[in-house]
């Protein structure tokens, strides 16, 4: 997985910031299958990603990330409900565009920076099923948070990774 998928300058070269043109770039098919896109409250931990209060009106795009037909991770997004209701973010269809040029239009700000926060675990026995993975195999969680340039979050993206399929790749500016 490269970390840098949704920079400015990767995501004007894919045209978009998406994981099929980054499984591409590797010269293989990445596909996706959107299990749900709708309202859901804030949680304790989406509230915190967001900066909202719990129980805040969100919207989460749930996807089944596949590369050569293979389950390989599980991704989560999560928006303020305001800010995306009429938008491509809220169908349950490929954002053409690109999530994060979305978000920009909408929200009048570019994206500044991301935060993210990795933790490693077990499976629950679903995820192990739904990713396809060996017994003893863990995984990798990386929430994404970006944030405008006044420093609001705007979107939390909750990634599980299977840990036998990633290799997490970051680039840091020695300035």
């Amino acid at each position: 997985m490269a970390m840098a998928q949704d920079s400015r300058a990767r995501r004007a070269e894919n045209h978009a910031a998406t994981f099929n043109a980054e499984i591409a770039r590797q010269g293989r098919i990445g596909r996706q299958e959107i299990v749900s896109v709708g309202p859901v409250p804030a949680t304790e931990e989406t509230s915190r990603w967001l900066a909202v209060p719990e129980g805040t009106d969100l919207l989460a795009r749930r996807r089944v990330m596949l590369v050569d037909e293979e389950p390989y991770q599980l991704g989560d997004s999560y928006y303020l409900h305001e800010l995306v209701r009429d938008t491509a973010i809220a169908q349950a269809a490929p954002v053409e565009e690109g999530v994060l040029a979305v978000l920009e239009r909408v929200n009048g700000k570019p994206i500044s920076y991301f935060i993210d926060e990795i933790s490693f675990r077990m499976p629950t026995p679903e995820e192990a099923v739904t990713l396809r993975l060996d017994q003893g195999v863990c995984v990798v969680r990386v929430v994404r948070i970006a944030y405008d340039t006044d420093g609001r979050p705007i979107e939390a993206f909750d990634q599980l990774l299977a840990g036998d399929k990633h290799v997490l790749v970051y680039e840091v500016p020695a300035e």
